[in-house]
């Protein structure tokens, strides 16, 4: 037995941009739908996760940087920081 999860509330209006700059398609938000599975042999069965994009009005574009923490031992953390503070991954 297989179902989807609730929508997702709509993702904040965002532009399509390279390095910063508008690439001039418009804005969009999405949503997203999950796929639950009771049993993992039955999710082939399963419909596959949904998304549902809309055009909206306003974004922005963002700049997108690696961060890294300092060196513990031999490994260390690495993220990605968008140009408002923001993480994302």
């Amino acid at each position: 037995e297989c179902y989807l999860t609730e929508w997702t509330v709509w993702s904040p209006c965002q532009l399509s941009c390279v390095s910063g700059d508008d690439l001039g398609f418009g804005s969009v938000q999405v949503r997203s739908r999950a796929v639950v599975a009771q049993d993992p042999e039955n999710l082939l069965e399963c419909p596959e996760q949904e998304l549902e994009a809309r055009p909206c009005t306003g974004g922005q574009c963002f700049e997108y940087k690696w961060r890294t923490g300092p060196w513990r031992g031999s490994s260390r953390h690495v993220w990605c920081q968008r140009s408002d503070g923001m993480n994302v991954t």
